[in-house]
């Protein structure tokens, strides 16, 4: 226990020769006493001279003895100051030991997190980019037609007086064209040389499609979208008119 204290308190070599000392100190006072005590049967003179001496190193022992004894426990003090410090020191150290440790964990767990975290998100992005090509991809393909079944299903349109498909009418009933749109129409399926000057309509998915039965003939076809119609008439109009054409018209029965 010597060799472990000696370490680490400074003055322990010091306190051991304090105590061998103080021991032999003790011996000596010991002996010298004993000596003061036998020396009675001595002469006088000599027996007082040695008396004197022996008593002045006496004190002086004492005082010696003392002396380091005080001091032995002040180093004593020091050392188990210094043993409380080491301990305290060692407890300090566990603890900052272990606080380091517990900081190790949580930032590992942190990070651990920040990846999961991370890993989430892209894949929270791809099934968002996947969902937005899915999309685009939806809305490129052509879509069905919104008409209703009855919408679908009219009937063939029947001939008027003049030849020509009767227009439908907003009211259910199908109301001839005008004179002069059916002389214009019979002048367009004479010559078919002649071109078109008007420009089909953009096809659009809200759009009703022209549709024609095979036994109509192509000036029998009913223009089904009212903005077709529309466009079709007023080309009819502008189109000039031959005499010949006017007079056929004109002569023709009324009763027809």
């Amino acid at each position: 226990m010597g060799d472990q204290f000696g370490s680490v308190v400074p003055f322990f070599s010091v306190v051991q020769n304090l105590r061998e000392t103080a021991k032999e100190a003790i011996v000596q006072k010991l002996e010298l006493e004993a000596k003061v005590s036998g020396a009675e049967h001595e002469p006088q003179d000599r027996r007082a001279l040695d008396e004197v001496r022996l008593k002045e190193e006496l004190r002086h022992a004492r005082l010696l003895a003392e002396t380091y004894q005080a001091r032995a426990l002040e180093l004593e003090k020091a050392r188990i100051d210094l043993e409380d410090q080491v301990r305290r020191s060692l407890a300090e150290r566990e603890k900052e030991e272990l606080q380091r440790r517990k900081l190790s964990n949580e930032v590992k767990r942190l990070r651990a997190d920040a990846e999961t975290a991370k890993a989430a998100k892209a894949a929270w992005e791809t099934e968002q980019a996947a969902n937005r090509q899915a999309a685009g991809r939806v809305k490129t393909t052509p879509g069905v037609s919104s008409r209703p079944e009855s919408a679908r299903q009219r009937g063939t349109p029947t001939l008027s007086s003049f030849g020509r498909a009767a227009r439908p009418s907003v009211f259910g009933r199908s109301s001839p064209e005008s004179p002069r749109g059916l002389a214009r129409a019979g002048e367009s399926a004479r010559r078919p040389d002649r071109p078109e000057r008007h420009e089909a309509p953009e096809a659009r998915p809200e759009e009703t499609q022209v549709e024609a039965s095979a036994s109509e003939t192509p000036r029998e076809v009913t223009l089904r979208s009212p903005l077709q119609r529309l466009r079709a008439e007023r080309t009819v109009l502008e189109r000039p008119v031959d005499d010949s054409t006017s007079r056929r018209l004109e002569t023709r029965p009324q009763g027809g």
